[in-house]
């Protein structure tokens, strides 16, 4: 692989120069400029932005860690997504990302690691378990950071997310406006805002329609559809009467859920209605194409990248929180009672 040193030796330029010139600096004369950018491209020369770093202190790396439980993080469509139109962004400003997969057991020693090393120059956080203010806590300050759909309150950390609690309202208040009243929901999981902002909307749509919260029907789950299949064995269990709908707090736990009522040859919607949340690709394509609250998750990743290119850039407004909106798609897992 091609270095800076090869680009600068058949240039016939020194070392500084080429690197001067390929970063676009100032006081680089045109046909110099244009003499080493050709015989970077010659040798097809891919900056390292480590080793770039080590002379400007910034390695034009932005890390993507996503944390997730033993089995795989990536079995969650909406990461992808969001990830790509965050990668392209970056792209486009000469950025690079690398990607890092953790566990949660990990969390604390990699998050810290991290942080001393400084081998990247921001950070975009997905899916961590751990409490918010020990996440803010490690990062503020030392390194930019921005979580995904988390909430922050600390100087310097900052986040994006779309407004969870109207998004669990909304799929509540669908089912009672469909003549539900015996509503179960798949997806507890503590200290985790987005979690803890989708049960609380679930729960203020259930009180302001003035229906009782039936402990039966809720369960934990922590966004996978392992969690979404465990947690309907659950309710099917444990339950004295049977819901008549469930909101499972995300798509893919919809999916956990619809396998486990199949298993138990239960009949979506005629016997439980399924209504899931983020609108994951594809779901038209199911059996019972999936009723769901959408969430633009390529249009979060764009501004992901781009709210973490304005704090290098030293241009960051006051603003730590970008909340997007949400609305409902309609399909067939709902069924209307009488």
């Amino acid at each position: 692989m091609a270095t800076i040193k090869d680009v600068a030796r058949l240039a016939g330029v020194a070392i500084s120069t080429a690197s001067n010139a390929l970063n676009g600096n100032p006081g680089i004369k045109k046909e110099t400029r244009e003499r080493v950018i050709r015989t970077a491209k010659s040798l097809n020369y891919v900056p390292n932005p480590i080793a770039r770093g080590l002379v400007s202190s910034k390695t034009r790396n932005i890390c993507t860690i996503v944390s997730g439980p033993k089995y795989d993080s990536f079995s969650n469509p909406v990461y992808y997504e969001t990830i790509k139109s965050f990668a392209n962004k970056l792209k486009d400003h000469k950025y690079l990302m690398s990607l890092i997969y953790i566990t949660a057991a990990d969390e604390l020693e990699f998050f810290q690691n991290i942080v001393a090393e400084k081998s990247c120059d921001a950070i975009f956080l997905i899916g961590p378990s751990m409490k918010e203010e020990v996440i803010d806590s490690i990062f503020s300050g030392k390194l930019p950071i921005l979580k995904f759909q988390r909430r922050t309150e600390s100087r310097g950390v900052y986040s994006i997310s779309f407004n969870n609690f109207k998004g669990a309202y909304m799929a509540t208040e669908y089912l009672i406006n469909m003549g539900h009243r015996h509503i179960g929901f798949i997806g507890i999981r503590p200290n985790v805002s987005l979690a803890e902002d989708r049960f609380n909307g679930f729960t203020q749509a259930i009180s302001d329609y003035g229906i009782s919260l039936d402990s039966s029907v809720i369960v934990e789950g922590d966004y996978y559809q392992e969690a979404g299949f465990l947690g309907m064995k659950e309710i099917l269990r444990n339950s004295p009467n049977l819901p008549t709908a469930v909101f499972a707090a995300n798509d893919v736990m919809a999916l956990g859920a619809l396998e486990a009522l199949d298993q138990e040859g239960l009949n979506v919607p005629n016997d439980i209605s399924i209504i899931g949340h983020d609108n994951i690709p594809n779901l038209h394509l199911l059996k019972v194409p999936l009723t769901t609250i959408s969430v633009p998750f390529h249009d979060m990743g764009y501004l992901a990248a781009n709210k973490l290119l304005q704090i290098l850039a030293g241009e960051d407004s006051v603003m730590n929180e970008i909340i997007t909106t949400v609305d409902i798609k309609q399909r067939k897992s709902v069924k209307k009672m009488n």
